[in-house]
Formats: C-alpha cells, sequence, structure tokens
C-alpha cells in the first residue's frame, strides 16, 4: 500500500465524496468471519482518507465502515487512474461468493457500540472508545 500512499500524496483529500449507488450493500468484504475486522475497524484512524479508483475502494475499507458507523467525517483522496502494480498475486478467493457487505459491517459495528459486551464475548476484553 506504501506505494499508493507515495503517488496519492499530492492528491487533495475531500470530504465532499459521493458513495455510488449501493456500494455499501453491494461491495463484498469478502471474509466469511467479519468479527475478525471489529478491533481493525474500531482502531481505525479517520484522519487517514480512503483511497479511491472510479468509484471502487483502493484502501480504507475499515476507515470507510468506522465513519459510516459512527457519523464521523471521511475523508477521501481519489484517483483518476490506478497506477500500475507493484506485483500480482495469485487468489482463489472469489469475493462475489462471500454473503457479507460494507453495510454488514456497518451493522455489527453499530451493534457493538450499543452493546459492548458483545465485544467481550468474542475477544474477553477490548477497549471501544
Amino acid at each position: 500500500m506504501s506505494r499508493l500512499w507515495e503517488v496519492t500524496a499530492d492528491i487533495p483529500p475531500t470530504d465532499k465524496w459521493v458513495f455510488p449507488d449501493g456500494l455499501l450493500d453491494r461491495w463484498p468484504w469478502g471474509e466469511e468471519t467479519p468479527h475478525l475486522h471489529l478491533p481493525r475497524v474500531l482502531k481505525a484512524d479517520l484522519s487517514y482518507p480512503i483511497l479511491v479508483c472510479g468509484g471502487v475502494i483502493v484502501d480504507g475499507n475499515h476507515r470507510l465502515v468506522k465513519s459510516v458507523a459512527s457519523g464521523e467525517r471521511l475523508w477521501v483522496r481519489e484517483m483518476k487512474e490506478m497506477p500500475s502494480p507493484d506485483f500480482h498475486l495469485e487468489s482463489e478467493i472469489d469475493k462475489r461468493s462471500h454473503s457479507y457487505t460494507l453495510m454488514d459491517m456497518v451493522d455489527l459495528l453499530r451493534g457493538v457500540r450499543e452493546n459492548p459486551f458483545l465485544l467481550l464475548s468474542l475477544y474477553g476484553e477490548f477497549d471501544i472508545s
């Protein structure tokens, strides 16, 4: 990811980005165990913008989920074109086969914020502040 941050360093962040229609309901989370991402979502630093290209989130799903669930401001850097990758990873994961979406993650986080004891059952102890 560091190369993407280098490429986007000169793009000013904005908080005026408009979510593409259906983004939260259609964008697959890609995990069958979304609760395992709760610590990363809760610790996501919203002072860093998400990176977007062509309406696709390139970096920042955890920050997006936290922002939508909490109502906090989300900063976005939108690239006009995707830089060529440094390398390719082969993956057998087909994101379309997963049933969880970004909105499922938002709902999960909202539920945890409303009832922090859910975290105790998942992790033993965890600070949601």
